[in-house]
């Protein structure tokens, strides 16, 4: 995560997207960018990220969004994908 997330360009200030329900470490690797981990609420069904909160918490500083995938299932990734291409255009 630490390559993927200085391949994109995330530096002190940034703001780094992921789910509240995870390992440490995607928050940690965040940090240890000096950028901030803004955590998201999982979907109670899927134990993964509810894509429906992420674009409330989209601001100016957002870099990147790590979606977590657990427990075998996949993250929603189609509407994650679509908030990420929107900002992407801006």
């Amino acid at each position: 995560m630490l390559i993927a997330l200085r391949a994109v360009g995330v530096k002190p200030g940034d703001e780094v997207i992921t789910s509240n329900f995870s390992f440490f470490a995607s928050a940690g690797v965040i940090a240890r960018l000096g950028a901030r981990p803004v955590l998201v609420d999982i979907e109670p069904d899927t134990y993964n990220i509810d894509p429906k909160l992420v674009e409330a918490v989209l601001t100016p500083r957002t870099k990147a969004i790590v979606p977590v995938h657990l427990f075998g299932q996949l993250a929603d990734m189609d509407p994650i994908m679509e908030i990420a291409r929107r900002r992407a255009s801006e």
